[in-house]
């Protein structure tokens, strides 16, 4: 018996192993299905009217085109557009983008949000011609649930009208329209919070790395769940160094944050000369399968500052440059 021992550990490694392995590669195929580009196949036209909303309006003779895109810079500059110097007085006014795309089926257990990471400015989104709402500032990023919205196993329209026609209302230019990317959400009713998962060098000593890691799960069923949050931080060449598991309770529309300590062995630190990158890769599991994942990069460094010596990334010194702004 005392001859097989060596044997039984080794199997017991490698079934570890196995389960981490697969459980990494579940949570990355997740991962990608949770967030999917909308950039593509939009119609564009200048102008405003009501009717541009509407499901069934005719949209066949406007623009077609990819975002992000501006509209100001394709304009020409002249001297008496409204947007004067601080917009290179580029044209401005009000345009709308439109977009056909199918929802399948078997998305209708799903949460579906449409994320849009900047748009400028006012925009108003409607999606089977019902408004989900309007974001007035044009430089932060924001998200609709448009689950309600839907029609599922057919086609749906999504319309935005952005609207920089009031000027001025930025000292530089700021160009119009859907300037960055979009994103259509997928996920299931429990999930990782969106801008959820946080990432802290706790410490590094005697080449460990103490990091913590904080996690908003939320339940937006009508049931109580019953959940396993798994925790895996990958270097570059997706290895595992260090990982977590925790049990979680949520209440119907209840959210909890998760906190966990993971220690990594002899962690390569992030510099400016040298930005090793390690990834986090959240796995949240119901009855042994993975409902949801999130991938959320991240690099392992120490900062100290102080006002005699300055400021140091890694116990090197970094010099920091003022910069005076004369506007």
């Amino acid at each position: 018996m005392i001859k097989k021992r060596p044997f039984i550990k080794t199997l017991i490694l490698i079934h570890l192993l196995i389960i981490v392995c697969v459980s990494k590669s579940t949570g990355q195929n997740l991962d990608s299905k949770r967030k999917q580009l909308f950039n593509f196949d939009w119609r564009f036209s200048l102008g405003d009217s009501s009717d541009y909303r509407l499901v069934d309006f005719d949209d066949s003779n406007w623009r077609k085109l990819n975002l992000p895109h501006d509209w100001s810079i394709e304009g020409k500059s002249e001297k008496d557009n409204v947007s004067g110097g601080d917009g290179g007085f580029y044209p401005m006014g009000a345009g709308w983008y439109r977009k056909t795309f199918s929802v399948p089926s078997e998305w209708k257990d799903q949460k579906i949000a449409i994320y849009f990471e900047g748009a400028y400015m006012n925009a108003e989104v409607f999606v089977n011609g019902k408004s989900v709402g309007l974001q007035p500032y044009g430089y932060t990023s924001f998200e609709y649930d448009v689950t309600p919205y839907l029609k599922f196993g057919q086609k749906n329209v999504i319309a935005v009208k952005v609207d920089n026609a009031q000027q001025k209302n930025c000292r530089w230019y700021s160009g119009s329209g859907i300037y960055r990317n979009v994103w259509l959400t997928v996920k299931n009713p429990v999930h990782i919070k969106n801008w959820g998962v946080a990432i802290t060098t706790l410490e590094v000593k005697n080449n460990k790395a103490a990091i913590q890691v904080k996690t908003i799960v939320k339940n937006e069923s009508s049931a109580l769940q019953n959940l396993l949050l798994s925790t895996v931080i990958a270097d570059k060449k997706g290895k595992d160094t260090g990982n977590s598991t925790s049990k979680i309770e949520l209440q119907p529309n209840e959210e909890k944050e998760v906190i966990q300590t993971i220690t990594i062995e002899n962690p390569k630190l992030w510099s400016v000369e040298l930005p090793n990158r390690y990834q986090v890769n959240s796995i949240i599991k119901k009855e042994s399968k993975s409902i949801d994942a999130l991938t959320t990069d991240f690099g392992i460094r120490t900062l100290e500052f102080s006002t005699k010596s300055g400021f140091f990334i890694k116990r090197k010194k970094n010099p920091l440059k003022r910069r005076v702004c004369t506007s």
